[in-house]
């Protein structure tokens, strides 16, 4: 059952936005810098590099940690525009 769902759910991904297959390339790397920069945001946005590693990009977790849960405990969901109109968004 779960296997379906997963497949199910790559089929509606596939359906909406195309271009999996542009995800799923090898030749696609996770990226290692010391820092954050424009051009590794390009290539990740751009998928031409499959993730950014930044170690110690936050020096300590814990605050934004807390602000994550305290973020989640107060999201709703919030309206977008689609051919059908105005439609509740998935996203919290």
């Amino acid at each position: 059952v779960r296997q379906r769902a997963i497949a199910e759910m790559f089929k509606d991904v596939e359906r909406r936005w195309g271009n999996l297959d542009r995800l799923l390339r090898p030749d696609l790397r996770v990226e290692r810098s010391a820092a954050l920069s424009t051009q590794s945001l390009r290539r990740l946005f751009a998928l031409e590099t499959l993730a950014l590693v930044i170690p110690n990009f936050v020096q300590r977790p814990e605050p934004l940690a807390d602000a994550i849960q305290q973020a989640g405990e107060t999201a709703r969901n919030w309206s977008v525009t689609s051919a059908r109109g105005m439609e509740s968004s998935d996203v919290k």
